[in-house]
């Protein structure tokens, strides 16, 4: 039997970063493209999104990058920096923004409480005993049974002292930046499922 893991942890960096934001104001996201659902509860933005703060001049860009499982499973890792000027937006030497955005108002202001970091936890298994193995790690390990183990952090739900919540997660190839505020819609996204509704994901760490 063979044992692989596939694992992205945010690195101590990034917790940092997301705890020096407790009790800081968001007041807008930018990012260069969105798209918006009918009812205007799930935005999709089409690269990674940066948010401003009340209490900072910096930028928190929030991107990902794209991968798979050995057996072909989305696997996004999750980006966190700070930075002087917004991700992907052209700005004037002083820093004013000039080029194309999209930039989506957080009213009333959301002040952060808790940060819930959310992820996959899980295994695929394969008893690897086709004639013609299909995925590149059973064919390089013919006839030997495998186990990948799957672990990720890449799920962020923010709340507020007023109850309100804001949901940030990477999705597809791209990977598109799902934001929501709606309670009811991340209560339903949130543990994300598969088409079988098995759980795929759990609360791995709580800031606060």
């Amino acid at each position: 039997m063979k044992e692989v893991h596939t694992i992205h942890k945010l690195p101590k960096e990034e917790i940092s970063l997301l705890k020096s934001l407790i009790g800081k104001a968001i007041n807008r996201i930018l990012c260069t493209g969105v798209d918006i659902d009918s009812n205007y509860n799930l935005y999709e933005f089409s690269d990674a999104i940066s948010i401003s703060f009340d209490e900072l001049r910096e930028y928190i860009v929030i991107g990902a990058d794209f991968d798979e499982t050995h057996f072909g499973g989305d696997f996004n890792r999750l980006k966190l920096s700070s930075a002087s000027k917004p991700a992907y937006i052209p700005t004037t030497e002083e820093g004013y923004i000039e080029g194309k955005n999209v930039c989506l108002m957080v009213k009333p202001d959301f002040r952060i409480t808790k940060i819930e970091i959310h992820g996959f936890s899980g295994k695929d298994e394969s008893d690897n005993l086709k004639l013609e193995p299909f995925w590149q790690i059973e064919k390089n390990n013919p006839s030997v049974s495998i186990t990948e183990y799957i672990e990720s952090e890449h799920v962020l739900i923010f709340h507020a002292k007023d109850g309100r919540q804001m949901l940030i997660y990477p999705d597809g190839i791209l990977p598109w930046m799902r934001v929501s505020f709606d309670n009811a819609v991340i209560n339903d996204l949130i543990p994300i499922k598969n088409s079988d509704g098995v759980i795929l994901t759990k609360l791995k760490k709580v800031i606060s």
